[in-house]
C-alpha cells in the first residue's frame, strides 16, 4: 500500500515484492495523483507487479490499472461494485472493518477485501482492534 505521507515515493521498494504481487496506489490526497499512479503502472508492468487503484474507477481506467480498490464506506454506499465500470478482468478489493462488511463486500463480488485493523494501530488512535 501506497502512503503519501510515510512514503513520498514508492517506486524504489518495488524492487522488494515478487512478480505477481499488487500495489494499492491510494495516495488520494496526492495533488499529482495521476501523474503518479501512471508512472507507478509503468513501474509496475516492468517488474510484473499488479496495480489497483484506490477509490478512483476514472483514474483506475485511464491507467489501465488491474484493480479497484474501495472503502467500506465507498463501497456500502454503491451498493453494487461492478457499476464501477471497471474494464473485464479487473479485480475489485474492499476495505472492511467488521464482520458485517466483510459480508457485504463478499455479496459485492470482491475479488479480494482487506480486513483491518486486527490490531492496534498509531494511524487510528482509540478504534477497537478486532483481533484474531
Amino acid at each position: 500500500m501506497t502512503d503519501w505521507a510515510r512514503l513520498a515515493d514508492p517506486g524504489p521498494v518495488l524492487s522488494a515484492l515478487p512478480p505477481g504481487a499488487a500495489v494499492l496506489y491510494r495516495n488520494t490526497e496526492s495533488p499529482s495523483r495521476g501523474k503518479e499512479a501512471r508512472r507507478l503502472k509503468t513501474l509496475c508492468r516492468q517488474r510484473g507487479l499488479l496495480l489497483i487503484v484506490a477509490e478512483d474507477a476514472l483514474l483506475a481506467q485511464e491507467t489501465r490499472a488491474d484493480g479497484l480498490h474501495l472503502s467500506e464506506k465507498t463501497a456500502r454506499l454503491s451498493g453494487r461494485a461492478r457499476a464501477w465500470n471497471m474494464r473485464p478482468g479487473a479485480l475489485l478489493t474492499i476495505a472492511v472493518h467488521s464482520p458485517a462488511a466483510l459480508r457485504r463486500a463478499a455479496a459485492m463480488g470482491a475479488d479480494a477485501a482487506l480486513l483491518s485493523p486486527l490490531f492496534a494501530t498509531r494511524s487510528h488512535p482509540g478504534r477497537a482492534a478486532l483481533g484474531i
